[in-house]
């Protein structure tokens, strides 16, 4: 279990002034603990808390893979209502798509060619929530992964409850879309 945060941590994870947290604590509309005189977050109970407030709207996910058992696991497992999955095989189709849709998540499998386009993502979008794939061994590309700022690298998932699980554990709110 990780520590709760403290109001300016939470500030930072959301993203907004602390009197405006303080001003939710004050009408009840965030959860929270108080411990001793001070308030703290738990960022499961904050991560739940920020999907209840986003009922009815859809996700819109961008996954980048050229194993086709992947692309067919977002597409099956991940319901319409919630999700609505692009699915391209190479980097090309995936800067292609991003060009004429916003996605909220891009899940992109690590390859030379999808890091081309993760970096002009990123320049793009400093915030952008770029999830790596890598079931790779090829250290160098981790090595730039990591050196253009990937958000997240993740071993591909082979279950829907994985994919879920991968899914959940993202920050749920976006201040903009990925294009």
């Amino acid at each position: 279990m990780e520590p709760p945060m403290t109001v300016k941590e939470l500030s930072d994870y959301l993203r907004l002034d602390r009197m405006t947290i303080y001003k939710m604590l004050k009408e009840g509309s965030i959860p929270a603990s108080r411990i001793g005189h001070q308030w703290r977050f738990f960022r499961d109970d904050i991560d739940k808390w920020i999907r209840s407030k986003r009922i009815g709207h859809t996700t819109h996910i961008l996954v980048a893979d050229a194993d086709s058992s992947i692309t067919r696991l977002f597409e099956s497992e991940l319901s319409s209502d919630t999700y609505e999955v692009t699915v391209v095989s190479s980097g090309d189709e995936a800067q292609r798509a991003l060009t004429n849709e916003a996605f909220d998540i891009a899940f992109m499998e690590l390859r030379r060619n999808t890091l081309d386009v993760f970096s002009k993502m990123r320049s793009a979008d400093s915030d952008a929530l770029i999830v790596i794939a890598a079931d790779t061994s090829e250290s160098r590309l981790v090595e730039q992964a990591i050196g253009i700022g990937a958000f997240t690298m993740v071993k591909k998932p082979t279950s829907g409850d994985e994919l879920r699980n991968m899914l959940s554990g993202l920050p749920s709110a976006r201040s903009a879309a990925i294009r």
